[in-house]
């Protein structure tokens, strides 16, 4: 089966961007079958899109119940049906650029069309000790984050990629059958980007298959302070590492 091939069906109709649409953020710590009854109740209470988090654990309450964010949004889409589903957001820390693509390749297969990629560079505190991935600067994370914004971007378009970047580097990875969504066969994006910063306003003019969805501001429109560890609102001095010191 070819993407062009790919029957859309009810659930893979190109949604109405016209539109405000209303999402609601499930943290994935209840027990399984709690969370999975949770989800099924918002779908029926009108929601467009659910959301998870991709943390390694609650970043206030480490100790406490909590589910990873890929595997267990598999099974929360294959449990729903009518609504659009994500991670708020995706963390570029804890994988490679071609192993997300793949993960939400088969996501967006199992939904029939239904994944919204959400994806920034920042992170909690605890994530990158936990993972067992080096800490870096701001520069460097920025860095990263537009390598892999574009690899990711190709992959939902393109049926096989190559690519060497500073960063990260890969040779004929292939998406087949292809994104359901793909944003050159269905006309609009799956990959949501924070409103905020300039390393994401470069990203998406780079990006043919990303929007600008996740807002900076709080409510009444005053603008979110500045977070050190976030790269897309301030920038460190420190110089970018050498790339052979990171995974």
């Amino acid at each position: 089966m070819t993407p062009d091939s790919v029957a859309p069906g009810p659930a893979c109709d190109v949604p109405d961007r016209s539109k405000p649409r209303f999402g609601a953020l499930v943290l994935p710590n209840e027990p399984w079958t709690d969370l999975v009854s949770r989800w099924r109740r918002l779908e029926d209470g009108g929601p467009d899109s659910l959301w998870s988090c991709d943390h390694f654990t609650n970043p206030h309450r480490p100790s406490r119940p909590w589910f990873e964010g890929w595997t267990s949004l598999t099974a929360l889409a294959a449990a729903t049906t009518r609504v659009r589903v994500g991670l708020l957001v995706g963390a570029v820390v804890s994988r490679t650029p071609m192993l997300l693509a793949k993960q939400a390749h088969t996501v967006d297969h199992l939904s029939e069309g239904r994944l919204e990629i959400g994806l920034a560079a920042g992170g909690a505190p605890s994530d990158q000790s936990m993972w067992g991935v080096d800490e870096c600067s701001n520069i460097e994370r920025a860095e990263r984050f537009r390598e892999y914004v574009t690899l990711l971007d190709r992959h939902t378009r393109e049926d096989t990629v190559t690519f060497t970047g500073r960063w990260y580097t890969t040779d004929r990875a292939a998406m087949a059958p292809g994104f359901v969504q793909r944003s050159d066969v269905r006309g609009f994006p799956i990959i949501s980007l924070p409103c905020t910063g300039r390393s994401t306003g470069r990203c998406r003019g780079r990006c043919r298959g990303c929007r600008s969805s996740l807002s900076g501001r709080r409510e009444g429109g005053a603008p979110r302070p500045p977070r050190s560890r976030c790269p897309l609102r301030r920038r460190s001095g420190q110089p970018p590492q050498s790339p052979n010191s990171r995974t």
